[in-house]
């Protein structure tokens, strides 16, 4: 009578909390499920794959893959069973993965003759669905690419007219020229050789020697533009824009925003979020993850519970469990 109604209920429960707690802890989830944001971000996709580990409590962990590891073997064309790396049944349901073998130097290329064909249990696939049909995902940058390029290209353009204008520079113009001689015993200066005009290098630049009745007007120092910062900021909240982020978090200032303009704006951000949470991680992964932990553990919950829980809490044999 000690495992009847509730008890079992709250006994069982709590057996499976541990174990999933101590599961989560050991594979690293929370760490996982951070990475793989990231990889939806840049790539457009995640993928995670079960990997075994016989040092864990029940064989399996749980690993994040390349996404240039999925592709088609030998980079044979696609076709209906098969698109980029993602093979397909007859009814149009994800059936297997083509993954290729990692290699021992990072930085080379997967080689699509060396592959294993991996079954879509094994394989957590997440990525954003925009399109009907849509096998593989697309990178949230990919709108954005041209206005990084053009926001990479100023940035680079006005560092450079800085550091020119930073650079310390003088002329010197006589009547009838100043010979070498002379440069060497007022200044102390060596010329650079083969230089004409004369160069002498100088602890902080150059100093340049004019040839008679010819003269050289100085490069003014006046980069940074004042401009130059709410050019980048307007940039950057066009690729925010593009990204779903609010103004502030694309630009990494808030000094723009009072509170109430601030809580507005974050309002699609933090709904874009919860709407990948809820889509993405909780229905495509997390749900997933923990149906299969709960097939692996059905063993030990047999074993520590000796009641037939079937009569108790719809335990299946399957691993389903109806009413906890």
């Amino acid at each position: 009578e000690k495992y009847l109604g509730k008890t079992a209920h709250r006994d069982l429960a709590a057996f499976v909390e541990a174990r999933w707690a101590e599961f989560a802890r050991k594979i690293g989830l929370a760490s996982l499920m951070r990475q793989a944001m990231q990889n939806i971000v840049v790539d457009g996709e995640a993928f995670l794959a079960v990997s075994p580990n016989p040092r864990l409590r029940y064989g399996e962990t749980v690993v994040l893959l390349d996404s240039r590891r999925i592709g088609n073997p030998r980079n044979e064309y696609p076709t209906r069973e098969l698109i980029d790396g993602v093979y397909f049944d007859r009814y149009g349901n994800v059936d297997k993965y083509c993954v290729y073998k990692p290699q021992f130097y990072p930085q080379i290329d997967y080689i699509s003759t060396e592959y294993d064909v991996v079954s879509h249990e094994k394989i957590f696939h997440l990525f954003r669905r925009e399109l009907p049909n849509q096998v593989r995902g697309v990178s949230w940058f990919a709108p954005v690419l041209d206005l990084l390029i053009q926001l990479n290209e100023y940035v680079a353009a006005v560092t450079e007219a800085a550091k020119s204008g930073a650079r310390c520079f003088a002329a010197i113009t006589t009547q009838g020229g100043m010979s070498v001689e002379v440069m060497e015993e007022y200044f102390g200066l060596q010329p650079q050789q083969g230089a004409r005009p004369s160069r002498f290098d100088t602890p902080n630049g150059q100093v340049l020697e004019l040839g008679a009745g010819r003269d050289i007007k100085a490069f003014t120092p006046s980069h940074p533009t004042t401009a130059s910062d709410a050019f980048i900021a307007q940039i950057l909240s066009q690729i925010g824009y593009a990204l779903g982020l609010p103004r502030n978090k694309a630009t990494g200032s808030s000094h723009e925003y009072n509170f109430a303009s601030g809580r507005l704006d974050n309002q699609p951000f933090e709904l874009l979020i919860r709407t990948l949470q809820r889509d993405i991680f909780e229905t495509y992964f997390i749900d997933r993850l923990f149906e299969r932990f709960y097939k692996m553990m059905y063993a030990d919950i047999l074993e520590r519970f000796s009641l037939d829980l079937a009569s108790v809490c719809d335990v299946r044999a399957d691993g389903g469990c109806g009413r906890i």
